[in-house]
């Protein structure tokens, strides 16, 4: 994998520590102890709460990182687009403070929001817990738009490490911590962790992004905005790609589905193969546009089919081993957890497809099918989340699962066609 990035990247607009192929391995092998972070704290967190405790969290993290892109308005996607395609640092801060003005209106509307559904949703937690939880989605949105910039200048390792690992690395210590002093663990103790640690990843962010982009020189006014239409359907994307990560929490806990925890740990594992394919595509994302629009298009091509060709069979090789493991998996989490490993089986499927599309996500977004995509995909969402809803309503849990492995499918082949469009033919399944 680190030999194809390094052949197909060949133009390198960045000027980092690593050339291209090395900070695809370290980026690699940030995804895995990321992974590794994620499957702790949720082990450690499974086992020292009880059932509503784990579900409160559960509904809490869903949350956040379901509301916090819809706050970010659609930044982050404008400046990966853009900030690779500019090259003079003025027009960069103003487009960068730009975006910045948009998040604010963005956390402005969804926080109060956020608070409202929280204390509907959550009738046993305390005042303190649902202030916690808000913290814990503006340093994600703040975060979120930092890591953004820091990856649009060409520093994509240091944004994998500010978005990925910092604020596990602390979540891991701090519950680690937490739970071995009080024998008392509740949710506002987990919350207060969530919380700490997306605000120690934020301010580490902000100290190394901000010195790079605000400067005491005027800024300039004259260059042009990202015109409001283009934004506004990224923000729509956006909206569409993390109902698609997190709903389905949201759905269960609705509809008052039992054992959402389960549901939830499961799907977390299972996401957690996506980092494989992400590991290629978040270093190859900010080149696409810059390829497609210097007319090599071949080149995203054969880009993102080796992506596809490659990644695909390493995931592939780890859904087997998941289909004969996910008891043992699933039982790390809490014995309690150990009966729903059918859920782990169906869900890893859907990094599987995804994997094999390669790049059918990032190409109809970069390539000025935004559009196009953003109305299918709307169209998608719309009719799944109504299915699952549907399916919740049955109490089953594995008819749920199979429906969101559906949908994945039917995003994943939406991506392969829409490409065709530009002439880009992508992955090995269509």
């Amino acid at each position: 994998m680190i030999e194809f990035l390094r052949r197909r990247l060949s133009i390198n607009r960045n000027a980092g520590l690593f050339p291209i192929h090395g900070k695809a391995l370290v980026l690699f092998v940030c995804r895995i102890v990321s992974a590794l972070l994620s499957y702790g704290i949720y082990a450690i967190i499974a086992r020292t709460t009880s059932k509503d405790t784990y579900d409160g969290f559960a509904l809490i993290f869903s949350l956040v990182h379901f509301v916090g892109p819809l706050a970010g308005m659609g930044q982050s996607l404008v400046i990966i687009k853009h900030l690779p395609l500019v090259d003079d640092s003025s027009v960069i801060r103003k487009r960068i403070l730009d975006s910045i003005r948009i998040v604010y209106i963005g956390l402005l509307v969804t926080t109060p929001l956020t608070i409202v559904f929280l204390h509907r949703q959550l009738n046993s937690a305390t005042n303190l817990t649902i202030v916690f939880a808000s913290g814990a989605l503006v340093a994600f949105v703040i975060g979120d738009l930092l890591s953004s910039i820091w990856r649009g200048i060409g520093s994509v390792v240091g944004a994998a490490f500010g978005r990925d690992l910092i604020w596990r690395i602390a979540l891991f210590l701090l519950v680690l911590i937490s739970f071995t002093r009080t024998d008392v663990v509740s949710l506002t103790w987990v919350s207060s962790d969530f919380c700490i640690s997306l605000t120690l990843a934020m301010i580490v962010m902000a100290g190394f992004v901000l010195p790079r982009v605000i400067k005491p020189s005027h800024l300039v006014t004259s260059c042009s905005s990202v015109p409001p239409s283009e934004w506004l359907f990224y923000l729509g994307l956006t909206a569409i790609e993390v109902s698609f990560w997190n709903v389905d929490v949201l759905i269960l806990n609705a509809m008052g589905v039992d054992d959402v925890g389960g549901y939830f740990t499961a799907q977390r594992i299972a996401q957690t193969l996506y980092l494989i394919p992400a590991s290629a595509i978040f270093v190859a994302a900010p080149h696409v546009s810059s390829l497609f629009y210097e007319g090599k298009s071949a080149e995203v091509q054969r880009l993102s089919n080796d992506i596809s060709c490659r990644t695909g069979l390493v995931v592939a090789f780890l859904v087997v081993l998941i289909f004969l493991m996910s008891h043992s998996i699933m039982q790390l989490f809490g014995a309690r957890f150990a009966d729903r490993y059918y859920l782990l089986d169906i869900l890893s499927l859907s990094p599987l497809i995804s994997a094999v599309g390669g790049l059918h996500a990032t190409v109809p977004t970069m390539c000025g099918l935004q559009q196009s995509y953003f109305i299918r995909r709307l169209s998608f969402s719309v009719l799944f989340i109504a299915i699952k809803t549907i399916a919740a309503t049955t109490g089953s849990l594995s008819f749920f699962a199979i429906v969101s492995v559906l949908e994945s499918t039917t995003v994943t082949i939406l991506g392969v066609m829409l490409a065709r469009r530009v002439g880009i033919r992508l992955g090995a399944i269509v």
